[in-house]
């Protein structure tokens, strides 16, 4: 299947898809001492717009619906993927939506001179929740 990246045009938009991508987790359903799930969106509004930031949206080229998002931060020489990103919903993990929004990113961050990246996780890598 054939994915195009695009920046994002609108926080609505983006707010949506990042929404799509993260309704399975089991913290985005469950309230705990902190919601994680308003936490983050606050936050990505917060820097929606703003420079050295960077939304991308991953999109079907056949039907261009939005498979996937991921957000990137830039700090000096440094790009941070944004935690939870790639954003992309169970049904889409195979269609390539997250590895292409990857792809995009780093092409993105090397041609702005950037010489490192970093991911944040909130989970051990083997984790179940973590989606791996």
């Amino acid at each position: 299947m054939a994915i195009v990246v695009d920046q994002a045009r609108s926080w609505q938009d983006y707010k949506k898809a990042w929404i799509n991508g993260m309704k399975h987790l089991h913290w985005f359903k469950e309230h705990r001492l902190f919601d994680y799930s308003r936490e983050e969106l606050e936050g990505l509004q917060r820097d929606f717009g703003k420079p050295d930031n960077l939304f991308l949206v991953a999109k079907s080229e056949i039907s261009r619906m939005i498979m996937g998002v991921l957000g990137i931060k830039l700090r000096g020489k440094t790009g941070i993927f944004r935690r939870w990103e790639p954003a992309v919903p169970l049904k889409e993990r195979d269609s390539g939506a997250g590895e292409a929004l990857i792809e995009e990113g780093f092409k993105y961050l090397w041609k702005n001179g950037i010489q490192k990246t970093f991911c944040m996780l909130r989970y051990p890598i083997d984790s179940p929740e973590s989606g791996l």
